[in-house]
Parts: structure tokens; C-alpha cells; sequence
């Protein structure tokens, strides 16, 4: 059922894109956006992984962080053609109005730092020439350990196929709970709903009841998430590639303590300066979550811009500290039948964002775990 919902929601969208496409609305659509900006776009563009094998790696991974690498390769090349792709840096003087631009803008942005952007995404950018920015969450880096939403999604995937309850799986009082109000239905869901609600140490012992019970080992998936370590970083970062931090171990900031935010920020930051030797200045947060609380946090310690994963124009004088960035995956260019130019055309230059076709999910989390 929800294969046929989401099958039905590529046709319309494809669909409405065509149309737009056809009549020329796209284009004037983009006038008005471009209006609202203050006279020209700046975009910010946002991926994970790029894979060689979508559909073998979708069945054993979160789907919505992974693109092929041919779709990888034609989204690239269409952002080229359509925008000036430019460091993240000088987009930054874009927004404060100390530079113009005569082109819109977009910037290049990858999250968690996994092996395959070296192996696979990197090639394609400098393919295109196109500059890009990597935040990574130290901790990782340093551990080689796959992150907590990797090992989630795994379990929870496993747990909704067996129908177990979680009063059976010999957990503890809290962690039980916690499942029993956990969706069960779709596991990227599932765990996008546990992530919201506790904080890194109650989700660890999730993934550790979980994998316990169903026998699974988190080093078993290091094949399929691999980390990049320090050493191709410092390869990444000799081709070009800007490094930003994304806290020790991809903490969902408005979840934890001040105390602990303050570490995430200052630790995550001075163990990357130590290691690539460079200044580190700006900041991704894990999920895309934030709050007034950490915003001030951010900018206490430092950094000068912070981005979120909320799809939602970015125009002169915006706070550096919550920039918008548009999230791209495989189906972000896909139709009913595969790849279409319309879907990925009216996908990433925001017009179905724009009309309300697509939505956008608030960053603000202003609000503690639930414990």
C-alpha cells in the first residue's frame, strides 16, 4: 500500500512538472523567486551518499540518503548549467551583502563524511568543477563505527518483519516504551521518530536492546557505512574540498544539555583542527535540528554559518547560523519510470517547493527529549 501511495505521488508530481516544464511557468516561476531573494538565488544543496548500485544499496540502508552515481552525475551537471556553483565562503559573503552575483548561486554540501564521497562523489565534482563542502562528526571519524541511525534502521527494518513486540525482547522498562510508541510501519519513520524524542544515551541503548536480541553486530555494517578516517580526509581536503564539523557523534542538539551542546560544538571542531590543520568555521546540525538555545550556542563558540535541512529560500540578510539547504536523493530527479528532466528541473530549482507541491520540515526543535 504504501508503494502504491508513493508510485501515485511520483505521477503527480511528474505530471505537474511536465506541465510546468512545457508551458514555460518554471522559468517564470523562478523570476518571482528570484525576486523575493532580493534579485538573485543562492541555493544550498545537500546530500549523503553517492553509490554505484541504488537498488542493492536501498534494500539494506536508508534509501532517502543514497543517489546513484549516474543520477549524481546528471544532477550535477544540471545545477551547472542553471546556477554558478561556488564555495560555500563566497556564498556567505552573498547573503551578508558584501558580494554580488550576476548568476544565481549554488553551494554543494555533504553530510557524516561516508567513504563512498571520496570513492564516488568526489570524482563527479571535480568532473564539473564544482567546489563542495563536507561536515563530518569527529567522533566517527576517529572510531570507524557506523553512526546510531544506521544501526537503527537496520534493527527497526528487522523488527517490523518479525512482528515482535517490544515488551518481549527482554529491554528494560524505558527502552520498551519507548518502541511500544515507536510507528512500526516504515522504519525510516520509525526512526526519525525515536531520534526526535530521546537523547543520544537512551538511543544507544535502543540500538544495543535491539541488536542484543536479534543478534546483530554493529561492526557487521561497516561494509555498507563506511566512515571516511582522518587519512581521506586529508586527501579530500588536498582536493579542494571545504571540511565543516557535524558534532563528536551526530548528537540532535536541541535533545541534550547545555553542557553537552558546549562539548558537542568546541570538541567536534578542535579535534578536526588538530587532525587536518586547518580553521574550522562552519557548522551542520545533525538532522538539521536546532533551537533559539542552540543557535545562541553556536554562535557563542564561534562559527560563522550553520546549516539546517530545511527547504526553504535563503535571501540577503538571513542568519548565517540557520541557512536552508534543499536535501537531494535518487527520487529527487525521479519520475514514475526513472529519471525525468521535468521532476529533477522543478525539484531543484524549488518550484514545486514553491507552489506547495513538495514540503518542508521545520528545523526548530525548541523543546528537551523526552528522557
Amino acid at each position: 500500500m504504501n508503494e502504491i501511495r508513493a508510485g501515485a505521488r511520483r505521477a503527480l508530481k511528474e505530471a505537474a512538472a511536465s506541465v510546468l516544464e512545457r508551458t514555460g511557468a518554471r522559468g517564470l516561476l523562478g523570476e518571482v523567486q528570484r525576486y523575493l531573494a532580493g534579485g538573485r538565488r543562492v541555493s544550498i544543496f545537500a546530500w549523503h551518499r553517492v553509490v554505484p548500485d541504488f537498488e542493492r544499496m536501498r534494500r539494506k540502508v536508508i534509501p532517502g540518503m543514497l543517489t546513484s552515481v549516474e543520477t549524481f552525475d546528471r544532477q550535477i551537471a544540471w545545477i551547472g548549467r542553471s546556477w554558478r556553483i561556488v564555495p560555500l565562503s563566497h556564498a556567505l559573503e552573498v547573503f551578508a551583502g558584501r558580494a554580488k552575483s550576476d548568476r544565481d548561486l549554488a553551494v554543494i554540501t555533504f553530510d557524516d563524511g561516508y567513504a563512498d564521497f571520496l570513492e564516488f562523489a568526489l570524482p563527479i565534482l571535480e568532473k564539473h568543477g564544482a567546489p563542495a563542502t563536507l561536515y563530518i562528526s569527529s567522533g566517527h571519524v576517529d572510531s570507524g563505527e557506523p553512526f546510531l541511525h544506521d544501526r537503527l534502521y537496520r534493527s527497526l527494518r528487522r523488527f517490523a518483519w518479525l512482528e515482535l513486540r517490544p515488551r518481549g525482547i527482554g529491554a528494560s522498562d524505558d527502552v520498551a516504551a519507548a518502541l511500544e510508541a515507536t510507528p512500526r510501519v516504515d522504519p525510516c519513520a520509525a526512526v526519525e521518530h525515536l531520534i526526535e524524542r530521546h537523547d543520544r544515551e537512551k538511543l544507544a541503548r535502543i540500538a544495543d536492546a535491539l541488536e542484543r536480541f536479534l543478534g546483530d553486530d554493529p561492526k557487521t555494517l561497516v561494509d555498507d557505512c563506511r566512515i571516511l578516517g582522518w587519512e581521506g580526509l586529508r586527501e579530500v581536503q588536498s582536493r579542494g574540498v571545504s571540511i565543516g564539523a557535524h558534532t563528536v557523534d551526530h548528537r540532535c542538539l536541541p535533545n541534550e544539555s547545555l553542557d553537552e551542546v558546549e562539548r558537542q560544538l568546541q570538541i567536534s571542531r578542535a579535534r578536526i583542527e588538530e587532525q587536518l590543520g586547518r580553521e574550522v568555521r562552519d557548522f551542520a546540525y545533525p538532522n538539521g535540528w536546532y533551537s533559539p538555545r542552540t543557535l545562541r550556542q553556536v554562535a557563542g563558540a564561534g562559527y560563522r554559518s550553520a546549516v539546517t535541512t530545511e527547504d526553504r529560500a535563503i535571501r540577503q540578510g538571513h542568519d548565517p547560523l540557520a541557512l536552508g539547504r534543499k536535501c537531494v536523493w535518487e527520487f529527487t530527479s525521479r519520475g514514475l519510470f526513472g529519471w525525468s528532466d521535468s521532476v529533477n528541473s522543478c525539484n531543484l530549482d524549488g518550484t514545486l517547493g514553491f507552489l506547495g507541491l513538495t514540503r518542508w520540515v521545520p528545523g526548530e526543535r525548541d523543546r528537551a527529549a523526552a528522557g
